[in-house]
């Protein structure tokens, strides 16, 4: 990886040391968030063009590089909601049918990615932090920009949502 001071530098010619080993976390995000391959690969494009002009302004005090990707994903993705004011598909399975043996794994992502469709985009981003990532609540916050207090409340708030969506209300 890059020092930063040689980030800063980073040519097109050099860009794939960054985008390589990170271009899974970003398309996987945007994937969860916009619902779409296709959006999520022109979110892949877009983020990427927003990392290589943003280099400068990376600071390793504040997070990790992975960290700075999320942020940057997370708020390209909740842009590109609001400008598609993106309709959310209908959900053509029922909530019994994710636990019949006869629906395969991509079937049951698609009803996931549905029913996580169903949320807010604010709640929808801290489920894929999460628990598509497994991300600690103070690396959220950091990622989201706001307190832990309100990560963890809005996580809590989003869990019940996406379960009574699922109907496993408990």
């Amino acid at each position: 990886m890059p020092s930063v001071q040689e980030r800063a530098r980073l040519t097109p010619a050099q860009l794939p040391e960054l985008f390589q080993p990170y271009q899974g976390l970003v398309f996987r995000t945007a994937y969860l968030l916009l619902g779409t391959r296709e959006e999520a690969e022109d979110a892949l494009q877009e983020v990427f063009l927003a990392v290589y002009r943003s280099l400068g302004t990376y600071d390793p005090a504040r997070g990790a590089v992975s960290t700075w990707l999320y942020r940057i994903t997370v708020n390209h993705c909740k842009r590109q909601q609001a400008r598609l004011r993106w309709r959310l598909p209908a959900v053509r399975a029922e909530p019994d049918e994710l636990a019949q043996p006869g629906i395969d794994a991509f079937e049951r992502d698609q009803v996931l990615l549905q029913v996580l469709a169903r949320l807010p985009a604010d709640l929808r981003a801290l489920v894929v932090l999460r628990y598509g990532w497994e991300l600690p609540f103070a690396e959220m916050a950091a990622i989201l920009g706001i307190p832990l207090g309100t990560v963890k409340s809005r996580s809590l708030l989003a869990m019940r949502k996406l379960r009574g969506a699922m109907g496993t209300e408990r």
